[in-house]
Protein backbone atom coordinates (compact mmCIF):
# COMPACT_ATOMS: atom_id res chain seq x y z
CA UNK A 1 0.00 0.00 0.00
CA UNK A 2 2.65 2.34 0.86
CA UNK A 3 3.97 1.99 -2.84
CA UNK A 4 0.99 3.01 -4.03
CA UNK A 5 0.96 6.00 -2.17
CA UNK A 6 4.03 6.96 -2.98
CA UNK A 7 3.34 9.28 -5.83
CA UNK A 8 0.74 10.79 -3.59
CA UNK A 9 2.01 11.46 -0.08
CA UNK A 10 4.29 14.54 0.27
CA UNK A 11 7.27 14.82 3.14
CA UNK A 12 5.26 17.51 4.61
CA UNK A 13 1.96 15.38 5.24
CA UNK A 14 4.42 12.82 7.18
CA UNK A 15 5.16 13.86 10.92
CA UNK A 16 6.76 11.76 14.03
CA UNK A 17 6.34 12.02 17.81
CA UNK A 18 8.98 10.88 19.86
CA UNK A 19 9.59 10.83 23.19
CA UNK A 20 12.42 12.58 25.00
CA UNK A 21 14.61 9.80 24.52
CA UNK A 22 14.34 10.20 20.88
CA UNK A 23 12.23 6.80 20.49
CA UNK A 24 9.17 6.77 17.82
CA UNK A 25 5.65 7.31 19.48
CA UNK A 26 3.20 8.15 17.39
CA UNK A 27 2.97 9.37 13.53
CA UNK A 28 0.54 11.18 11.40
CA UNK A 29 0.14 11.06 7.66
CA UNK A 30 -1.70 13.66 5.57
CA UNK A 31 -2.48 13.62 1.99
CA UNK A 32 -3.33 16.92 -0.39
CA UNK A 33 -6.63 17.45 -0.58
CA UNK A 34 -7.66 16.82 -4.30
CA UNK A 35 -10.88 17.36 -4.32
CA UNK A 36 -10.42 21.23 -4.87
CA UNK A 37 -8.83 20.17 -7.79
CA UNK A 38 -10.84 17.73 -9.01
CA UNK A 39 -13.76 20.46 -8.13
CA UNK A 40 -12.49 22.66 -10.91
CA UNK A 41 -12.21 20.39 -13.41
CA UNK A 42 -16.36 19.94 -13.70
CA UNK A 43 -16.12 15.85 -13.67
CA UNK A 44 -14.12 15.86 -17.16
CA UNK A 45 -10.73 14.39 -17.08
CA UNK A 46 -10.01 13.71 -20.53
CA UNK A 47 -8.37 14.96 -22.76
CA UNK A 48 -6.77 18.06 -20.64
CA UNK A 49 -8.00 17.11 -17.31
CA UNK A 50 -5.58 14.92 -16.21
CA UNK A 51 -2.73 17.76 -16.77
CA UNK A 52 -4.74 19.94 -14.76
CA UNK A 53 -4.77 17.67 -12.26
CA UNK A 54 -0.89 16.45 -12.29
CA UNK A 55 0.02 20.13 -12.67
CA UNK A 56 -1.89 21.37 -9.39
CA UNK A 57 -1.04 18.08 -6.81
CA UNK A 58 2.67 19.72 -5.85
CA UNK A 59 0.79 22.97 -5.14
CA UNK A 60 -2.26 21.85 -3.04
CA UNK A 61 -1.92 23.82 0.21
CA UNK A 62 -5.02 21.69 1.94
CA UNK A 63 -4.37 18.62 3.23
CA UNK A 64 -6.97 15.62 4.89
CA UNK A 65 -5.64 13.18 7.65
CA UNK A 66 -5.07 10.06 6.08
CA UNK A 67 -4.13 7.62 9.15
CA UNK A 68 -2.38 8.36 12.36
CA UNK A 69 -1.41 6.21 15.47
CA UNK A 70 0.24 6.35 18.63
CA UNK A 71 1.54 3.76 21.69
Amino acid sequence: MARDMKPVIQPKGVLFAEDKNGRPIGFTIALPDVNSLLHGLNGRLFPLGFIKMLWGIPRLRRYRMFAWASS
